[in-house]
């Protein structure tokens, strides 16, 4: 395959992928006034600083202007690793700061009787969230099927299901007669009305 056929084809891969295209072409960009205007402030903010004592801006030297705009200059013109850099770092001593923090740990202990209410508190505050997820758990909103949780009885009655079958029969006969009746009665009014 020739080189040229391999280029088009490095094209098409890279316009599919929507990759910037290798061929740039250079365009004269005219920079706004107020694009320009933010580039002259990015300068000066470099090259100077502002000290509120004085109430006043201080230009710093030219050394410290490098330093500013690349500050790894010098590692890199000393051809210096990030590890070797890291390791010519000395270690902070924390020995100090770590005394100070136990000092005043120790003499800012809470009160227990106030540690006691705030975690009760917190607990209660939680236990009521748990319940309110709880009852928002247990509603079907038709999504799961909950399993049934049936209420138990609040009847207290000293007869049982069994007892009721046995009087039965001649209950449903006396309940016949007189459901018979009221038909009766009903059938006669609406004649009556009607008449």
């Amino acid at each position: 395959m020739s080189m040229k056929l391999l280029q088009e084809a490095i094209k098409l891969v890279d316009a599919d992928d929507r990759v910037k295209n290798t061929e740039t072409v250079r365009k004269s960009v005219r920079v706004s006034k107020a694009e320009r205007d933010h580039q002259k402030l990015a300068a000066v903010l470099t090259t100077s600083e502002y000290d509120p004592e004085l109430d006043d801006v201080i230009v710093n030297s030219s050394a410290q202007k490098q330093n500013l705009i690349n500050p790894n200059r010098k590692k890199i013109t000393k051809n210096i690793s990030l590890l070797e850099e890291s390791r010519l770092i000395s270690k902070t001593d924390l020995l100090k700061r770590n005394i100070k923090y136990m000092v005043y740990e120790t003499n800012c202990k809470l009160d227990p009787n106030k540690t006691k209410q705030m975690i009760g508190f917190m607990d209660e505050h939680n236990r009521r969230r748990k319940k309110i997820l709880r009852a928002l758990r247990k509603r079907n909103n038709g999504v799961r099927d909950y399993p049934w949780n049936f209420k138990k009885s609040k009847n207290k009655s000293i007869f049982t299901d069994e007892d009721f079958m046995k009087v039965g029969p001649d209950r449903i006969k006396l309940l016949r007669k007189k459901n018979a009746k009221k038909t009766r009665k009903n059938i006669k009014k609406s004649n009556h009305l009607g008449n």
